[in-house]
């Protein structure tokens, strides 16, 4: 049963007393419903289908957290929330009166209403990727979320009827593992703070979208695009065309650069998908390389984050594989977030490669990054991607956290990032001493709690900048025009590094803020180091402070 059926036999009858539209005739006491999503789909599909895609989007988009612009992103979906769906929305005894100008027409209007937060069904046939309203639509959505001027709340998510086994391991607090009868991809920027998803889990469950489906969205081309009535598709190409109102009607061009743009749009939007580069990649060949491709010449993504954990979708990705993903990233990305990446040097030295490249980059972080195969891999990397940091002139937050591309060993490389960067103003630096001395047992019993088998029956010659690498980022720190915030964790830094902080402090007029987090200290050293820095924060009116860690890995897992 389709859609069109429902219209003949359900819809039509019911509103033909009432001659409105089928949500007008019926009783409600809730008055006006904004949408909060706006559905694009295809009249032809199964009803079935059409439902289960949707009952999976709204479980998928239960979450709300204010923190996490989850509310913007349409987050906080419950079973009362309203979608617009054309055929229920519009009344059908009237279509005559759909506006000449796509523009203005009663969909685009619902867009605006739903803030531009589209959902595509997308039929097993992919006949969705052939209808022009549809692919209009989704050039509607994208359109407002490149320019963030009608709204920055802008989301398309698209999905499509697949039974499968979902399964989400990575948390021992939230696991899941259930049957699913749709699947969904989510686009739109891929922010590591600002994620309605975890990347982890987000990955996992793009992974089981049908390749086949992927392949044509590769293909999508909106001048062959078909319509219902012919008049529409006339409208639609002349109004990408950008003719006045008055030649919407005249017969559209075959090519035109707005045509191309609106194709590389879309198609550039799936490539860049969790779930189209992880099928891709799994393909292999040509597929793989064609996903690259198109994903380089993205300009609708903002950020990008990418978490290799296992059970992530990324299992078994080789460092060739990986380092061909840097190298293919779009170079108009303001954000990067990278986690758990298990690759060979190549893969930093790519990423430092790409770094210079690229034109708006503003934030880079990177988490559990550790090269333990020879004693200068890690510090010869970590001096790589902080000599192309100091070139960078729009990079304003630096994140290494639990890495060893950061330490004592290349402490004066850092330094000369620090003094050489023009745009770096928060600089946040986590160590592994809270991982040196434990026994490949008690390892064992640290990295099954949170990051499985992450760096287990490893050694790692560095990552912890020590006091005496302090001393040599000081004199770096102390020439920066621009840093405001430094914070450092699990270094094994103690009251020695005070001297070099304060004679900083005496020569740096921007820095504002410094914090030190520490767990390797007894009461008294503690006592007095915390009292040391607040004196130097307060002779040179900056916010210096000390800090008990918190063991990352919870105090019980790591002791016993």
């Amino acid at each position: 049963v389709t859609l069109y059926a429902v219209e003949k036999y359900i819809i039509k009858p019911f509103t033909k007393e009432s001659q409105c539209s089928f949500v007008e005739a019926l009783p409600s006491t809730a008055g006006p419903q904004p949408s909060r999503w706006f559905v694009s789909h295809w009249w032809g599909e199964p009803i079935k289908d059409f439902i289960a895609c949707l009952e999976q989007h709204n479980h998928d988009f239960w979450r709300n957290s204010n923190a996490k612009d989850h509310d913007d992103r349409g987050g906080g979906m419950t079973i009362d929330t309203p979608y617009w769906i054309c055929a229920y929305a519009i009344n059908q005894w009237d279509t005559e009166k759909i506006a000449p100008d796509p523009s203005k027409s009663a969909f685009a209007e619902a867009m605006k209403i739903a803030k531009y937060r589209t959902v595509s069904i997308l039929d097993k046939e992919g006949v969705v990727f052939n209808r022009i309203w549809c692919v209009y639509e989704v050039y509607l959505t994208l359109l407002a979320s490149k320019r963030k001027k009608e709204s920055s709340s802008s989301e398309w998510a698209i999905y499509t009827a697949h039974q499968h086994q979902f399964e989400y391991k990575e948390r021992k607090w939230d696991q899941i593992c259930e049957p699913r009868d749709a699947v969904g991809i989510i686009f739109g920027d891929r922010k590591a703070t600002t994620d309605i998803y975890g990347a982890a889990e987000s990955a996992a469950r793009e992974s089981h979208f049908p390749f086949e489906l992927i392949l044509q969205s590769f293909g999508i081309t909106i001048e062959s695009a078909k319509a219902t009535v012919e008049l529409d598709r006339v409208h639609i190409l002349n109004s990408i065309a950008e003719k006045p109102e008055d030649a919407l009607a005249d017969e559209p061009l075959a090519m035109h650069d707005n045509y191309a743009s609106l194709n590389n749009l879309i198609r550039t939007a799936f490539a860049s998908s969790y779930g189209a580069l992880q099928a891709a990649r799994r393909k292999g060949g040509k597929n793989w390389t064609e996903a690259l491709s198109l994903m380089s010449k993205g300009t609708v993504m903002n950020y990008m984050n990418f978490d290799f954990r296992r059970g992530s979708g990324w299992d078994d990705m080789t460092t060739t594989e990986a380092v061909q993903l840097i190298k293919h990233l779009p170079l108009t990305i303001q954000g990067l977030a990278i986690f758990c990446a298990e690759f060979k040097p190549e893969f930093i030295h790519a990423l430092s490669e790409w770094i210079r490249q690229t034109k708006n980059l503003k934030s880079l972080a990177i988490h559990f990054f550790s090269i333990p195969e020879n004693r200068e891999a890690g510090r010869d990397a970590g001096s790589s991607l902080a000599s192309a940091l100091a070139h960078s002139r729009t990079m304003e937050t630096v994140c290494l956290c639990e890495t060893n591309l950061i330490g004592s060993r290349n402490a004066s490389d850092w330094a000369e990032f620090f003094s050489k960067s023009e745009s770096v103003k928060n600089f946040i630096c986590h160590g592994l001493s809270e991982f040196a001395g434990y026994k490949k047992d008690d390892t064992k019993k640290i990295f099954t709690v949170r990051n499985k088998h992450h760096y287990l029956g490893r050694t790692f010659p560095d990552g912890m900048i020590t006091n005496e690498g302090f001393k040599i980022l000081a004199k770096g720190i102390k020439s920066s025009a621009c840093l405001e915030t430094l914070e450092f964790q699990n270094h094994r830094m103690g009251k020695s590094i005070v001297a070099a902080l304060r004679s900083t402090l005496k020569m740096n007029e921007s820095i504002r803020e410094i914090r030190f987090w520490e767990d390797n200290m007894k009461k008294r050293q503690k006592e007095n180091f915390t009292k040391a820095l607040k004196k130097v924060g307060k002779d040179n009116n900056v916010d210096v402070e000390y800090k008990k860690c918190q063991p990352l890995y919870g105090p019980a897992e790591s002791k016993k």
